[in-house]
């Protein structure tokens, strides 16, 4: 699954509709810019690899904060970092992390018991 990078206006309501928000194409993205520079050289520096594009680019809107951000990404393509970055980057940010952990366990223990009775 690629990942996909959202956003919209703050000012935009309550309501969630992914369609009311803006699909950020970062395959496109110049992470030369200078508004990237200081969000690559944090990660760099306090986790030591260079971000994937769709990372610093929510990243880069979440600590703007003119932007509500929504990131679709599969399993262990770096969505935790997203999190982790903006107090390192900003450290006046706050962020709120929705984890369907409870989900994903059912949905993992779900795949996996059929195949206890293979071995």
């Amino acid at each position: 699954m690629a990942a996909e990078h959202y956003s919209q206006s703050v000012a935009a309501g309550v309501d969630f509709d992914v369609a009311d928000y803006e699909r950020v194409d970062f395959t496109k993205l110049n992470l030369d810019l200078p508004r990237y520079a200081p969000i690559r050289a944090a990660v760099r520096w306090h986790f030591g690899f260079e971000p994937k594009a769709f990372e610093v680019s929510a990243i880069a809107d979440i600590i703007e904060g003119e932007k509500d951000v929504f990131v679709i990404a599969g399993t262990n393509s770096g969505k935790s970092l997203l999190y982790q970055a903006v107090p390192v980057v900003k450290e006046s940010a706050i962020c709120l992390v929705i984890c369907p952990t409870l989900a994903l366990m059912s949905d993992q223990v779900g795949i996996l018991w059929p195949l206890q009775s293979q071995r």
